[in-house]
């Protein structure tokens, strides 16, 4: 018995069966992953394109969210002793291993500039990772 001719190429011998069409196509003509021809599978590609977004892993977003609200903290702090003053007069900016006292004619201004930088980086990092 002799094998078919492919449908599509009409070249080779025909060795499977085009399940969306069933058209016998050689394994030339024939997309073995998705058991189509490859006219079908042009057809389908073009239909819906999938394309793959990859999904944010929690432990990635439970971060975030925790630097967000942290910075959202410090504004509302700002924000506080900017609109009730400074009761003594002195602000003190502490980061980790560095405290820097100053004095009351710069304080507001070092405070404001330091908070202000911290949440343009924070959303900058915001917009690079949650693209």
């Amino acid at each position: 018995m002799v094998a078919p001719l492919c449908s599509i190429c009409r070249k080779n011998q025909a060795m499977y069966v085009c399940r969306n069409c069933g058209r016998v196509v050689c394994s030339n003509c024939f997309e073995p992953s998705v058991w189509l021809c490859v006219d079908c599978f042009k057809r389908k590609a073009s239909i819906n394109p999938q394309v793959a977004i990859p999904e944010i892993p929690l432990l990635i977003k439970l971060l975030w969210t925790g630097f967000i609200f942290t910075f959202v903290g410090f504004a509302l702090m700002m924000l506080a002793t900017l609109t009730l003053g400074l009761a003594s007069r002195e602000a003190y900016i502490v980061l980790p291993g560095l405290i820097i006292p100053l004095s009351s004619e710069i304080a507001y201004a070092a405070v404001t500039c330091f908070f202000v930088i911290a949440i343009a980086i924070m959303v900058l990092f915001m917009l690079k990772f949650m693209k």
